[in-house]
């Protein structure tokens, strides 16, 4: 990792040095810091080897701390820790800090610097960020060597650590930032300092902290404050929120989707498996239409591969070419949304998280379905004083769009069943879902499992492939 020696590092994070040499502590004096550069940086000791600064930070139930002795023990250069060392200590270059989560910040910012000459793409939004950054990631590959976000580690430690993975081979790296609160966005922003922003969307998430969509903007747009100087900033035209943004200072401003530089025209979407269409890029000089084959499903995801069509041509990709790459990604790529059959039912598995935006994605996914259509929904956390108005909104966006049974699990999904009519299934948590043994669930059904993460959804998952939540055995065809 260029430049991130011992002596850069202390400086960078602010750290007081000490050696320990069997057992003995002693402050670090300048010819105790090694000069040969850090291969990789993490906050697992399992993953550590030989030469990585290993990042102690406390956790709910571990202290990282309690673990710098495995990581010398492999190797380490050293370790970043809140944790003097005390005699008898394990042998090697402690680093010790105020504060291990911000020393990894700063330790990232840093890195940035060093790595200025190699391009990043921020990825922000309220849905959709992750398989906009795989697709992003396709898009630009088709000329550059890119490092992206792995899965979907975008918050205040995932960033850090995604930008302290890039390397010298790297010329491009595209990178997904998530936040709940204000002021998120501002310290990610600090740390990558991207050259070009795209942006998905802007809706009902998190509404506890940000209050209403004008919330959500606001906190997400702090982001322009940190684009590099005559960046880009690339914006969903489709959605009402981002429309009203019309000039970000220092910035060239683009917009894909409906009447923007990126459209899409002819889509023929192929039910369950994706949608083929053409691209249409124009900015009003120069214009130019292209095939896409996307393997993902679902409308909302054309949406995404225009924004990550867009940023590719911007950044000088040959848009044919592109297209080929993102032609490439499928739903399992993504890391949300799996489709699995088991006992003759097949399941669309999208239990990670949820929000208003997303739920009816999913079912819109669902609705395509020639079989016979269920859900079955969660509580959709986090959503404020409307939480109650949203659910039941769910509730009757799934009965308009034609799914045959809701099958609800929470206290707040109470409003869906009630939104969706009285038909639907109500259980008062996923426990008591999972502990009622059967599920009028009918072999040839598509069933789609959707629910916020703290509804552990993976619970009905796991019980429907072992058999303990049941299912009739008739086929719904007959």
């Amino acid at each position: 990792m260029r430049g991130l020696n011992a002596e850069n590092i202390a400086k960078a994070v602010g750290a007081n040095a000490y050696v320990v040499e069997g057992g003995i502590v002693r402050a670090a004096e300048k010819s105790d810091l090694p000069e040969n550069e850090a291969s990789g940086v993490v906050i697992d000791s399992r993953l550590c080897e030989k030469n990585y600064v290993f990042v102690a930070t406390k956790g709910e139930r571990v202290d990282g701390a309690d673990y710098i002795g495995s990581c010398f023990e492999k190797g380490a250069l050293l370790a970043i820790t809140e944790r003097t060392p005390s005699e008898g200590a394990a042998d090697g270059l402690w680093l010790v800090v105020g504060n291990s989560l911000t020393a990894l910040k700063r330790l990232a910012a840093f890195y940035r610097e060093i790595m200025k000459e190699v391009r990043i793409v921020g990825i922000v939004g309220s849905v959709g960020k992750t398989s906009t950054k795989e697709l992003t990631a396709a898009a630009l590959s088709a000329k550059y060597s890119v490092l992206a976000t792995k899965g979907n580690l975008n918050n205040e430690i995932g960033v850090p650590l995604t930008l302290l993975r890039i390397g010298d081979e790297h010329e491009v790296a595209v990178v997904e930032m998530g936040i709940s609160d204000f002021g998120e966005m501002s310290r990610l922003g600090a740390m990558v300092r991207p050259d070009v922003v795209l942006f998905t969307n802007i809706a009902p998430c998190h509404l506890e902290k940000l209050g209403d969509l004008w919330g959500v903007l606001r906190a997400k747009t702090e982001i322009f404050g940190y684009i590099k100087e005559n960046g880009i900033a690339i914006l969903n035209n489709a959605d009402t929120m981002l429309r009203t943004i019309r000039e970000v200072r220092g910035t060239q401003l683009y917009f894909y989707g409906p009447d923007s530089a990126m459209t899409a025209e002819n889509v023929r979407e192929e039910a369950g498996t994706g949608s083929v269409f053409e691209a249409v890029y124009d900015d009003g000089g120069e214009k130019e239409r292209f095939e896409v084959r996307l393997g993902i499903p679902g409308s909302h995801m054309i949406g995404n591969a225009l924004g990550a069509l867009l940023a590719a041509k911007l950044m000088g990709v040959d848009c044919s070419a592109a297209a080929k790459g993102i032609e490439a990604v499928k739903t399992s790529d993504t890391g949300r949304s799996v489709r699995e059959t088991v006992d003759g039912v097949d399941y669309i598995n999208d239990a990670y998280n949820a929000s208003p935006l997303s739920v009816k994605a999913a079912i819109d996914l669902l609705a395509a379905e020639q079989k016979r259509k269920v859900a079955i929904l969660g509580d959709m956390l986090e959503l404020g004083n409307e939480e109650c108005k949203l659910h039941a909104e769910i509730g009757e966006y799934a009965a308009k769009k034609g799914v045959n049974l809701l099958i609800c699990a929470g206290k707040l999904s109470k409003n869906t069943a009630e939104g969706y009519g009285k038909d639907a299934l109500w259980f008062e948590s996923t426990d008591e879902l999972v502990s009622s043994g059967a599920l009028p669930i009918m072999k040839g059904d598509t069933v789609l499992i959707k629910a916020s993460h703290g509804m552990h959804f993976e619970k009905i998952v796991s019980a429907l492939r072992d058999g303990s939540l049941k299912i009739l055995k008739q086929d719904a065809d007959r």
